[in-house]
């Protein structure tokens, strides 16, 4: 049996890590169950809810948890309650508004750090024009609840009874991270933040490309690929703090730095906008025809045939030969048409049905030859499309294959798709 480990390590492995596997319990009749056995069947269905959230879903905010200021106390930032999914795949739910006094954790956090290294003059290095720059965290944390009785231990030394934690509660906690020591907890680049949802879509919509405008607006998930998740930390958003020699003066919210995870409904109405906005109309026609292929043969006469299949039949009228080009691209040089008379038919036959371009092959220098660049594009009006009989046009609405040519004893076939 060969080995299942390659010999050499790859550079990346976009599913790392993994878990060795999942095992839950077997349960038969007459099977005993204990503490382990319980704890096991949890653990079971948190570790695949979790693998699920990571690998599908990725990393981010799923609604609320934005900041505000009040008026009334002008050094507490309000954190709004939210969900969100951590890089571990766990969720974090936070029921009700959360305040953060930012003055109160401004001087304990000097207490703290003073207690540690008393020659520290913390916050003053960090301070920007009297401004110190903030990150604002939160995490998931488990406390246990509900106390109840518990019998004694049969293997412990006291005879006494006790007590233990009867529920575990999901929760979180907020915290306060300066910027420039936030290293790792910020998330990669090309996510969706709350506050610019609008400005991601405008973007996508606005001529940028599908996959361009859609890979600036939705997370892709690399933060698994993040070695140290810093214990779990997900960043909400910045802010920076007026500190004077009284303390913490007054708040500024920076723009929102934390990923945004859409819902798959708003996910679906964004590429819908963003085809809609690129496409034409009838692109979703149902059972419109199709280009599915493009062949090559030779004919008699050294006649070769481009044939465009269709997968089902066109109103022929609404189709101009001259519509459908071919050209070669010459390097240093650009692109050629055939030479006047080369081209000797561009017909639609309906018996295929097929769009068929011939071209005459048979002149030195040859159009035609091995390891040339060929591009093949079906041009029209877009106020007169291909269309079939139910007024269904012809996609991909806008054709155009590349290729380069490869020979097959004394045959030519095209080589698609084909990069230069």
């Amino acid at each position: 049996m060969s080995p299942t480990c390659p010999c050499e390590i790859p550079a990346l492995d976009p599913c790392e890590p993994l878990p060795v596997g999942f095992v839950r319990l077997r349960y038969f009749f007459g099977k005993r169950l204990g503490v382990a056995d319980f704890a096991d069947e949890q653990q079971y269905h948190a570790a695949k809810q979790r693998f699920h959230n990571r690998r599908l879903h990725g990393s981010g905010v799923l609604c609320g948890l934005g900041l505000a200021l009040s008026a009334a106390a002008p050094t507490s930032l309000r954190v709004e309650r939210g969900a969100a999914l951590d890089r571990r795949g766990r969720e974090v739910i936070v029921g009700s508004d959360q305040c953060i006094d930012v003055d109160a954790w401004l001087k304990a956090e000097i207490k703290s750090r003073h207690a540690v290294h008393p020659s520290d003059f913390w916050p003053t290095p960090a301070l920007q024009g009297g401004w110190l720059r903030l990150v604002v965290v939160a995490r998931y944390v488990e406390c246990p609840t509900h106390p109840e009785p518990a019998p004694r231990d049969p293997c412990a030394c006291s005879s006494d009874g006790g007590c233990d934690y009867g529920r575990v509660r999901e929760g979180f906690k907020l915290d306060l991270v300066p910027e420039d020591e936030a290293g790792p907890l910020y998330p990669v680049e090309g996510g969706l933040y709350p506050r610019a949802v609008g400005a991601a879509a405008s973007k996508a919509l606005s001529g940028a490309g599908l996959r361009s405008g859609l890979g600036a607006a939705v997370s892709d998930g690399s933060d698994d690929a993040v070695a140290d998740d810093s214990d779990g930390w997900l960043v909400l958003g910045s802010l920076r703090a007026k500190v004077e020699s009284s303390g913490v003066t007054s708040l500024e919210i920076l723009p929102a730095t934390a990923p945004y995870l859409l819902s798959s409904a708003a996910e679906q109405e964004l590429l819908m906008r963003v085809c809609a906005a690129e496409a034409e109309a009838g692109w979703m026609a149902n059972d419109a025809p199709t280009i599915t292929s493009l062949t090559l043969k030779t004919e008699a006469g050294s006649v070769l045939a481009f044939a465009l299949a269709l997968s089902g039949p066109i109103e022929a009228s609404t189709f101009v030969p001259n519509n459908l080009v071919l050209r070669r691209l010459k390097p240093g040089v650009g692109w050629r048409s055939p030479a006047a008379g080369k081209i000797t038919s561009v017909s639609y036959e309906p018996a295929s049905p097929a769009l068929v371009l011939r071209l005459r092959n048979d002149e030195t220098p040859v159009f035609f030859e091995k390891d040339g660049l060929y591009r093949l594009a079906l041009l029209g009006d877009p106020a007169a499309p291909v269309v079939d009989s139910q007024m269904r046009p012809l996609l991909p609405l806008r054709f155009s294959w590349s290729f380069k040519a490869a020979q097959d004893g004394t045959l030519f076939k095209p080589v698609a798709p084909f990069v230069p």
